[in-house]
């Protein structure tokens, strides 16, 4: 019996400190073999976890400021028990992961089930998440994998989570072909090539992967399913709360910024411009960052972000919409996104914009502060030219209506609105108009639904904001804890994510229990439907009609285009030039 009971202790032992390496799981690839660990899920299973793969030789010394480059074979068992570094984000005073720029890994989790895994047996679906952070912050460590292994691993999906050089050291662009920027997005896409390289190793079929995103995220998963290069690297795509016709997913605007950075840090433009970033200590480009400032005010809200090259995409989103496969692709917003930046502060959204209002102003924010944003930032002289005036009184009178009968919070309220609109909504749904347009099978949603925890007491204006589905998608509660086992709506709200995401990487259809959610068809676009998450999840029709309108009404009108940040005389120009290449 004593005996019996030191074998258990031991075996405990093993599990609790991965000691016993002969206990841990091990996986044999083309690159070498790899040794991971096991996790007890909420279901009371096991799932393994590989951590801190790499899929790329380190981009550092010659290789900085370089496309990713396939990893050499290991030759020594890898120890996959720890999550990589981050990559470094834009500014070093966000708190973050312990970070290095030899960052480009991967995480694995996959089920526990040998079953799943003998010869002959089907190859599982894969899930691959790209995180978000405004191209500037984030890391797989970020992203709990214990969240992914109990959603999705149960349904028999493997999940993997990607890395990606970000900010200056991403998107760093003087728009040579030297230096064209999207570095960030080609990280993204050696991912997923390693992906479908080892995956089967893993027992996942390459041929069935969605890759899923949030925010910046979403806005990847959407342009990495624009360019030519993703040609059959995956099947199906979920761009969450971020899209490629959003004015924030691409700009030149990063030629400044680089431009900014570089004469700071003392690199002259011109041809040894590349060699001299390469050899500057990170801690020399963070000084600069420092005195330059790492966010703007205003609405261009990111400093570092892709931008169209001729090259990974070689037109505008609109136009590669056009020739791009027909991938299924969920995608929708929160009704509420940019309440997120302007009344939920988590302290290192100020590294990347300027937007918020103090929590000590909410009650002072009035018509007259709504009016100076308007002025100094929407209806400014570089967007409507001598029209300015005209384009303030038209967008004063959209955003105030109802106003006679508003509450006290109106115009913060308003203020979030107009923020939501111009960064998300309408490029949402343009983006969904032209993909269903183009007969790309679309599946549209918004969520209304939010759990009140999410909000400060006394908080003026509340709704679904940014990330607010990350407690159901990811058992992250980034905004504030609530619980959800127990309470029906909340239950409710999860099984329709949770079934609607797992079915549709399964079988590309996001079937639900909850409410059907068919694909948008071309003779539905003038009315798109939608699923819309509220407490009792439902189809509705008109996905942000009036607000589409508006603005395209403007650009007709002012020949200025700012859910793109374009002016359409540029657009028309550009469209002829590409007419007069394809001749």
């Amino acid at each position: 019996m004593r005996i019996d009971f030191m074998i258990f202790v031991f075996h405990l032992f093993c599990i609790w400190t991965g000691f016993c390496e002969s206990e841990r799981p091990f996986i044999e690839t083309k690159y070498g073999k790899i040794q991971g660990f096991d996790y007890e899920r909420s279901d009371g299973k096991l799932s393994e976890v590989f951590l801190g793969i790499p899929f790329a030789k380190p981009p550092i010394g010659e290789l900085r400021f370089e496309k990713p480059q396939a990893p050499l074979r290991w030759e020594t068992v890898l120890n996959a028990s720890a999550y990589g570094a981050s990559c470094p984000p834009h500014n070093e005073t966000v708190p973050v992961p312990p970070y290095s720029e030899d960052c480009l890994t991967l995480g694995i989790t996959r089920p526990k089930d040998s079953s799943l895994y003998q010869e002959g047996s089907e190859k599982l679906p894969v899930l691959i998440w790209i995180h978000g952070g405004g191209y500037s912050i984030g890391s797989t460590s970020l992203y709990p994998y214990k969240g992914l292994a109990n959603i999705y691993n149960p349904s028999n999906i493997i999940v993997v989570q990607i890395q990606y050089r970000l900010g200056f050291l991403g998107f760093f662009s003087d728009g040579s072909t030297s230096l064209p920027g999207n570095l960030g997005i080609w990280d993204q896409l050696e991912a997923i090539k390693f992906t479908r390289e080892v995956i089967e190793s893993f027992g996942g079929d390459k041929e069935k992967i969605t890759i899923w995103g949030l925010s910046a995220g979403g806005a990847s998963v959407s342009q990495l399913g624009l360019t030519p290069y993703s040609k059959d690297l995956f099947r199906s795509m979920i761009a969450m709360s971020g899209g490629a016709t959003m004015n924030w997913a691409f700009s030149d605007n990063v030629f400044h910024h680089s431009k900014a950075i570089a004469e700071e840090i003392g690199c002259d433009s011109g041809a040894n411009l590349k060699n001299c970033l390469k050899h500057t200590s990170l801690e020399t480009f963070y000084k600069a960052v420092q005195k330059l400032g790492s966010s703007d005010p205003g609405l261009d809200i990111l400093k570092w972000h892709p931008r169209i090259d001729r090259d990974l995409f070689p037109s505008r989103p609109e136009e590669l919409i056009k020739k791009a496969p027909k991938r299924p692709q969920i995608m929708g917003v929160s009704l509420k996104e940019s309440l997120f930046f302007v009344v939920v502060v988590l302290g290192w959204t100020r590294s990347i914009h300027k937007l918020e209002v103090n929590r000590d102003d909410f009650d002072a924010y009035d018509k007259k502060r709504f009016e100076q944003f308007i002025r100094d930032h929407v209806a400014k002289e570089e967007f409507f030219g001598a029209k300015k005036e005209k384009a303030f009184e038209r967008i004063l009178a959209e955003y105030t209506k109802g106003e006679e009968n508003a509450q006290k919070s109106f115009y913060l309220e308003m203020y979030a609105k107009l923020l939501s609109d111009i960064h998300f909504n309408v490029g949402l749904a343009r983006e969904a108009s032209l993909r269903v347009e183009n007969h790309h099978p679309t599946y549209v949603y918004l969520t209304e639904h939010f759990n009140s925890v999410l909000y400060p007491e006394n908080t003026p204006v509340t709704g679904a904001t940014h990330v607010c589905e990350y407690p159901y998608i990811l058992e992250m509660f980034t905004l504030g804890k609530f619980t959800i086992k127990g309470d029906p709506v909340e239950e409710k709200v999860e099984k329709t994510f949770q079934q609607s995401i797992i079915e549709f990487v399964k079988t590309g259809v996001p079937k639900t229990e909850i409410s059907p959610w068919p694909a948008s068809s071309e003779s539905e676009i003038s009315s798109l439907p939608y699923l819309h998450i509220t407490s009792n999840p439902h189809l509705s029709t008109n996905f942000f009609k009036k607000e589409l309108k508006f603005w395209d009404d403007m650009q007709k009108e002012f020949g200025y285009d700012l859910i793109r940040f374009l002016r359409i005389s540029e657009v028309k120009e550009e469209e002829k030039e590409e007419e007069k290449e394809e001749l």
